[in-house]
């Protein structure tokens, strides 16, 4: 561990959880509602922890965490479908349903890790939601970080493990490479063009894979910093990589 700042940094990770909210009350909550969990989770950081929530606010434009919308057990194709349609889902106070957190920097997780841990200090039981989206009102039943969990959408692993992989890939698995875009997704552009600034809608290669290595550059440390991002910029302007097949439904 090192200190910068006077902030002890930790290995670089990533962290992956998902936190089980139950409503308070019965109601409804429009399907894509990735914005008021973005916003209700800087807002109960606030309450608790104001220095984290001010340092993440700070780097909001690095991307530093992410949160997904509320996820309701739902088979995928009625979800996209809800999105789509803008349709509010019905809330039951005997379910209870998640949100996926992402932290993609090392030294979030001990700072949420002692927000959660003041929170349950601070908290007297059934006197205190959790969050609120919208107007429903969520209490925290669980923080899942496990692998096993069944979601398959938890864990945690370190920068260099990922670049181990990916430099002892072989050739043959990296020749396609398949990617989901599980939530809405565009790209934030800037253009000398007269409509200027614009977000381009479609996940084309040129603007996926040069996105990528910026984030890396974000977060990697320095030992870490192989990737050449102009040379990626390059490769996939001139169609060094290109769409073999793909499943696109509007939303």
């Amino acid at each position: 561990m090192r200190m910068r700042d006077g902030m002890a940094i930790f290995p670089a990770r990533l962290y992956a959880f998902l936190l089980r909210l139950r409503p308070v009350q019965s109601g409804s909550l429009m399907a894509f509602s990735g914005e008021f969990v973005h916003s209700a989770f800087l807002r109960w950081l606030r309450e608790t922890t104001p220095d984290v929530a001010a340092w993440l606010h700070d780097g909001n434009k690095r991307r530093l965490f992410t949160c997904s919308s509320l996820q309701f057990d739902l088979p995928p194709h009625r979800m996209r479908s809800a999105e789509r349609d803008n349709v509010h889902l019905p809330l039951d106070p005997q379910k209870t349903y998640f949100i996926r957190i992402t932290l993609l920097l090392g030294e979030l997780f001990p700072l949420l890790h002692e927000a959660l841990m003041r929170y349950y200090a601070s908290s007297q039981p059934g006197s205190q939601h959790f969050l609120q989206l919208g107007k429903q009102r969520f209490t925290l039943e669980e923080v899942i970080l496990t692998p096993a969990h069944p979601s398959h959408q938890c864990g945690s692993t370190s920068l260099t493990t990922l670049m181990e992989q990916a430099q002892q890939a072989p050739a043959s698995v990296l020749e396609q490479i398949t990617l989901e875009f599980s939530s809405l997704t565009s790209f934030n552009r800037g253009s000398d063009k007269g409509y200027g600034t614009h977000h381009a809608l479609l996940p084309l290669p040129h603007y996926v894979f040069p996105n990528l290595a910026k984030r890396w550059h974000d977060i990697a440390p320095p030992e870490l910093g192989v990737i050449q991002l102009r040379h990626i910029e390059e490769y996939a302007l001139q169609d060094g990589v290109i769409i073999t097949d793909y499943d696109l439904q509007p939303h």
